[in-house]
């Protein structure tokens, strides 16, 4: 059963257990565990810190469709090192999936950015011990960004040379690299988000919610936008997804609790 979640990324001035209650208030049925929120940074998330949130969730009956971890503006190792310390909160958490992305693309650099990202990823799978579903998340701007960039990414994962590992990664461990399609993302750099979906299928392991309008890369309030909802659950529910519903609202302004009760009462016009 499809279920509706919430990241808790917009939540920063808020503390982590009053969001997840706040949350589960709403109506949520599920959250994206956010490793940028400041009280879950992810050198802090020790086995009994996770331990801690694991129970609030069951106590909520809140379910954790992923963990993500971005860190978009620091530098690439730093991201790294937090991302293997990422998947060892997914893998705690007993959470099937970690949502990641790429660095900002910058002329002239994409082969070796793209060889970076790809060694990350050898890493990531090599570092994972409990089979957590790496959903890399194509975004506007980012050396994966697109459809094709993402396909172009996974197809040459099992090929390039194993780097720090020394081996490259299985075809079982391959096929461990999905994708966290965000559907406003989507509808800028796709001719829709239904081809998008169409074009991605099996591979989909996370799905993001946000409205999008004339293309600008700012995420509304669903039903906000010129997004074709109702056209995107019909194309996921043609591909057989069976994830969560997440919304990734991450500027929440000054009442972040009213934006979420904004966007639970929307979603449930095509998600509910």
């Amino acid at each position: 059963m499809h279920r509706i979640g919430f990241r808790t990324a917009g939540f920063a001035w808020w503390g982590i257990e009053k969001t997840l209650r706040a949350l589960r208030e709403v109506g949520y049925r599920s959250v994206e565990l956010c490793l940028e929120h400041p009280e879950t940074q992810p050198a802090d998330m020790t086995p009994a810190r996770c331990g801690e949130l694991a129970a609030l969730l069951r106590e909520l009956d809140l379910g954790l469709s992923s963990v993500s971890y971005h860190g978009d503006g620091r530098p690439w190792e730093e991201r790294a090192e937090n991302s293997l310390l990422a998947v060892e909160v997914a893998e705690r958490m007993e959470c099937p999936v970690l949502v990641i992305n790429t660095m900002r693309r910058e002329p002239g650099r994409e082969e070796a950015q793209t060889r970076a990202a790809l060694e990350l990823a050898h890493r990531l799978l090599g570092h994972s011990r409990r089979q957590v579903i790496l959903a890399f998340e194509p975004e506007p701007g980012l050396v994966i960004s697109s459809v094709d960039d993402m396909l172009a990414f996974t197809a040459r994962l099992g090929s390039l040379p194993g780097g720090k590992r020394g081996t490259a990664p299985s075809e079982a461990e391959v096929a461990r690299v999905a994708v966290n399609l965000d559907i406003g993302h989507a509808h800028i750099t796709e001719p829709s988000a239904v081809a998008a979906i169409e074009q991605l299928r099996d591979t989909i392991a996370h799905v993001h919610i946000e409205d999008i309008a004339g293309k600008v890369h700012k995420h509304l309030v669903p039903g906000e936008g010129e997004i074709d909802f109702a056209g995107a659950r019909g194309a996921l529910d043609r591909i057989g997804y069976r994830g969560d519903y997440t919304v990734d609202m991450f500027a929440l302004g000054d009442d972040p609790l009213l934006t979420a009760q904004q966007c639970f009462a929307a979603m449930q016009r095509w998600f509910g």
